[in-house]
């Protein structure tokens, strides 16, 4: 289950709890409460484990980068190579190898950039939904707590005005 079915399910069970007449008070299941906070509770380390995921991902893309651009710089290699052997003129295969060796880590280098600003930003994304749902989750348990406080604090003075 994720984390926002149950805080969904724990609001649910607050709205639909038993209200006391002319006041804010309601009745509570305790053990149904504490169920549904268990499973928000094992929910968590779920949303952990995607945040982990994502970063993984971004590695894995930087390490692809990574792969790619040492290919591009060994074909330049072996073009260069090639052009030596096949023209025997070596002063412009070199030029040649130079140039395709310059492209070839310009384009390293723009793959590497794009490939950290997206992972940045897949980060930064998750880093965001992380706190959204902690903070709404904070919210959400802050107003079921005020409510059993209520409840509690309405029984408390129900039996001492008796």
């Amino acid at each position: 289950m994720d984390v926002r079915q149950a805080l969904e399910q724990l609001e649910d069970t607050v709205i639909s709890a038993l209200h006391l007449p002319f006041s804010r008070m309601a009745v509570l299941d305790e053990e149904g409460l504490l169920d549904k906070l268990d499973e928000l509770r094992l929910s968590l380390p779920q949303v952990i484990a995607e945040s982990e995921a994502i970063v993984k991902r971004r590695d894995e893309i930087v390490a692809q980068a990574h792969r790619y651009a040492e290919e591009i710089v060994q074909a330049a290699e072996y073009k260069r190579e090639q052009l030596l052997l096949e023209s025997g003129i070596v002063h412009e295969a070199q030029q040649q190898a130079e140039e395709i060796r310059g492209i070839a880590q310009q384009e390293r280098q723009d793959m590497l950039q794009n490939t950290m600003e997206e992972a940045n930003r897949m980060k930064l994304e998750m880093e965001n939904y992380s706190a959204s749902v902690l903070q709404e989750l904070e919210d959400r348990l802050t107003r079921s707590l005020d409510v059993i406080h209520d409840s509690l604090n309405h029984n408390n003075n129900h039996h001492q005005s008796h």
